[in-house]
Parts: structure tokens; C-alpha cells; sequence
């Protein structure tokens, strides 16, 4: 038989981190869709094919948390070009 502290609920403890976890889902989802948000204006302004890349690699880079992300275009022979770099 397990013993229980007073004031310490086992079953309840849990509650805690999943709202926590779906509030940081939900932030992400929040960030994602202003990064897509962002993008979709850069298209809507008629802006070239490799701007509109570049946007993307800044946008990906930003969501990601990292301090860069690059777009490839692979080719048929398995080979690939860089199509923008985002810092």
C-alpha cells in the first residue's frame, strides 16, 4: 500500500504540465501561423520567386529557434541547389 502526504494528490499532479503543454502547443501554433501569415503577404505583394524564398528560410529559421535554415531544390539526378539561405 502506498502511503499519501497531506495536501499531495498523485491523480491531480498530472493536470499541471498537460496545461502547460497545451499552452505551449498552442503558442507554437500561434507562431507557425504568423510565420505562414508573414509569407502569405510577401506572395500577395507580388514579390519574385526567390524573395518569397528567402522569406521562407527567414520565417523557417525564426520557428525553428535556429540561427539558419536553407531551402533546396532537388534536381532529378538527386543532386540539389540552394535556393535561399534565412538568418
Amino acid at each position: 500500500m502506498t502511503a499519501f502526504r497531506s495536501g499531495h494528490d498523485p491523480v491531480r499532479q498530472p493536470q499541471r504540465p498537460a496545461v502547460q503543454a497545451s499552452g505551449d502547443r498552442t503558442s507554437v501554433l500561434a507562431e507557425q501561423q504568423a510565420a505562414l501569415r508573414r509569407v502569405a503577404i510577401v506572395v500577395a505583394r507580388g514579390a519574385s520567386p526567390p524573395k518569397v524564398f528567402s522569406a521562407i528560410a527567414d520565417e523557417l529559421a525564426q520557428v525553428l529557434h535556429v540561427r539558419n535554415a536553407g531551402l533546396l531544390r532537388y534536381q532529378p539526378d538527386g543532386s540539389g541547389i540552394v535556393v535561399a539561405v534565412g538568418w
